[in-house]
């Protein structure tokens, strides 16, 4: 488990680096790709967080990733260059290079809030859903939801059961015990 949180720290630490510098592309123009690119970012990284380790690991995410963000637009604050130019206005300036630091900051913070109230449903990494009773579990097993997957306990399947091709059976679900055909009396032969 130590290893998945050291996961989880290293990838907020670059979500937050990169989506800093990312953040400012196209804002000059008034089309601000590279903010819905780091939200984006933002957004699969604490995703994978939460899938992973629950939201205690989404709230360690967004904790480390918001500090990484935080510190860097800081960082100008004492008279060097800012690498997330906030609280400044003209007549010539586009409105997305005015407010494109406080949207990333602020948009960081809530993108990964919204994750975290969000159902453990939306969190299953492996693709099966509950699906009520048996239907959508494989072999006949049954889906039973776990604290943030889903767990899947599905019958054993006797490997030693011989079937014949020519003729089946309806309405039967296990193979007979002596090696013999299905058979249901003629009816559905191939």
């Amino acid at each position: 488990m130590p290893v998945r949180y050291a996961i989880t720290l290293a990838s907020s630490v670059a979500v937050g680096f990169v989506g800093t510098f990312a953040h400012r592309m196209g804002a000059s123009s008034n089309i601000p790709y590279g903010l819905v690119l780091a939200l984006a970012i933002v957004g699969m990284s604490a995703w994978c967080a939460r899938s992973r380790d629950g939201v205690v690991a989404l709230a360690l995410h967004l904790m480390v990733s918001s500090m990484a963000a935080w510190g860097m637009a800081m960082g100008g604050a004492d008279g060097g260059d800012a690498t997330t130019p906030v609280g400044f206005s003209g007549s010539g300036i586009p409105y997305f290079s005015q407010h494109v630091g406080y949207l990333w900051l602020y948009g960081l913070i809530l993108v990964q809030v919204v994750l975290v109230v969000l159902p453990a449903r939306f969190f299953n990494a492996s693709g099966r859903r509950e699906a009520g009773g048996t239907r959508g579990a494989p072999h006949g097993g049954v889906l039973s939801q776990g604290t943030d997957s889903l767990v899947v306990d599905s019958p054993v399947v006797d490997s030693e059961a011989t079937f014949s091709p020519g003729t089946v059976s309806q309405g039967t679900d296990v193979a007979p015990q002596d090696g013999g055909n299905f058979d249901d009396g003629g009816e559905s032969r191939l």
